[in-house]
């Protein structure tokens, strides 16, 4: 690791490795990610948990919903799905890129039989 003196009065020195923007320092962008990461996790899980315990209804009903939630969920992203799909079907968005392609392609093709010819 590359060691560099600080200069007094100099903007950003908080560490013998400024600026913190550069590759070699343990206190740049890198370590910032990694530092944010387990507080991520953190509020994610608690947001995933739901209501607190006392406030949770009763764990049998919410456990006997599940499935109906799934299958409302699988059904939906179906519809989405289709919806989707039908309409890049009904669009020109595929001819429009097939045709693209294929002068593309063309192009590529004679300009290399008149380079190499």
């Amino acid at each position: 690791m590359k060691s560099i003196k600080a200069r007094p009065g100099q903007a950003g020195t908080c560490h013998p490795c400024c600026p913190a923007t550069e590759p070699e320092c343990p206190y740049g962008p890198a370590m910032r990610f990694i530092l944010s990461l387990p507080v991520l996790v953190v509020v994610l899980s608690m947001v995933l948990e739901g209501p607190a315990a006392a406030q949770a209804a009763d764990t049998s009903s919410t456990l006997e919903s599940i499935p109906d939630k799934l299958k409302e969920l699988g059904s939906t992203l179906e519809e989405k799905v289709r919806a989707a799909i039908d309409h890049i079907k009904r669009s020109d968005i595929p001819k429009k890129t097939r045709t693209w392609f294929l002068e593309t392609y063309d192009k590529v093709k004679e300009k290399l039989k008149t380079t190499f010819s």
